[in-house]
């Protein structure tokens, strides 16, 4: 899924814990996914089953990267 395809989909805790469970994603394409979550979440995604799924794969200093990431993307879009 590229940025375009995320963006057209509400990026609910399904999408997300699928494509954190996807091998082939990696921690720049969650952290993508994440910030777009953040910025249109309409109370559909239950982050802290999100956050450990992350956590699960990758590990804490996992997670902190990728909201570092996300909310920086969420900054920068809000400054736009």
């Amino acid at each position: 899924m590229n940025k375009y395809e995320a963006s057209l989909a509400i990026p609910d805790t399904a999408l997300l814990l699928t494509a954190i469970s996807e091998r082939r994603r990696t921690r720049r394409d969650i952290a993508d996914l994440y910030g777009i979550a953040i910025r249109i979440d309409f109370g559909q995604t239950d982050w802290s089953v999100v956050n450990h799924a992350i956590m699960d794969r990758w590990s804490i200093s996992g997670l902190k990267w990728i909201k570092r990431l996300a909310w920086g993307a969420v900054e920068k879009a809000e400054t736009v």
